[in-house]
């Protein structure tokens, strides 16, 4: 369930961006989105997240939920291209010509990624058991993950010298970190790549910037590659 909705919370924020797009080319100015005027921008995407985020989670499994992301960012791209059009927005054309190339490669993606089958042999008693240990080192790496993110939100608010390395930080937890650990059990070659490229990174953002939890949480997401390559891939074929 948490890798379902972290992984719904990174889909939807692209789609709820676009959305917000789309609804002020229709208001213009009667909706205000930058907040240093005491605009709505902030609340209106927070609504838009956490809306398509609900509706995204509500996929069995992690890759159902990429797809359904995937399809809503092909959606809001549309939309954006058609408002931009009937409204005759500034560069409304190329705009148009833009977001359609990103809705046609979101389709794109979203039918390429595998199917798991609709009904799967039922495991053995003895391979249901499944030992505690086994169960927290598959989790590891989701935990590490939100120490990353939570620790480089913490260097960001304390300004200083390090405050672009915790920006930094946040953004490659929830832009490599996350993406890698959800897609992990589908794409597992590129998926620890991805982990590891992104794990590295952190840690040498975290010695530039002087923060040895940082660092420490870093080193930590790099020894987590080798559970996080070990998990089973679902069937791709339903057994009756």
């Amino acid at each position: 369930m948490f890798n379902r909705i972290m992984a719904a919370l990174l889909t939807a924020a692209p789609t709820a961006l676009l959305l917000c797009a789309a609804t002020s080319l229709w208001l213009g100015r009667r909706l205000e989105l930058l907040p240093g005027n005491q605009g709505l921008g902030p609340w209106l995407f927070i609504l838009f997240w956490l809306l398509l985020t609900t509706l995204t989670a509500r996929a069995t499994q992690p890759v159902a939920v990429w797809r359904r992301g995937l399809y809503g960012n092909a959606v809001g791209s549309a939309t954006v291209a058609l408002s931009g059009l009937l409204q005759h927005a500034p560069q409304a054309g190329a705009m148009a010509a833009v977001c359609a190339a990103t809705a046609l490669a979101c389709s794109a993606g979203a039918m390429l990624l595998p199917r798991a089958g609709t009904a799967s042999a039922r495991a053995p008693a003895r391979a249901r058991r499944t030992t505690l240990l086994r169960r927290c080192m598959n989790g590891l790496p989701w935990w590490v993950l939100a120490a990353c993110f939570v620790e480089s939100f913490h260097i960001a608010q304390t300004g200083g010298d390090g405050r672009g390395a915790g920006h930094t930080g946040m953004l490659l937890a929830f832009f490599v970190l996350l993406p890698a650990l959800s897609l992990v059990s589908w794409f597992r070659g590129p998926a620890r790549i991805a982990w590891l490229i992104g794990s590295a990174l952190l840690g040498w953002l975290a010695l530039a910037a002087d923060r040895p939890v940082l660092a420490a949480l870093a080193l930590t997401a790099l020894l987590c590659a080798r559970p996080l390559g070990g998990r089973a891939l679902p069937a791709t074929g339903a057994a009756t």
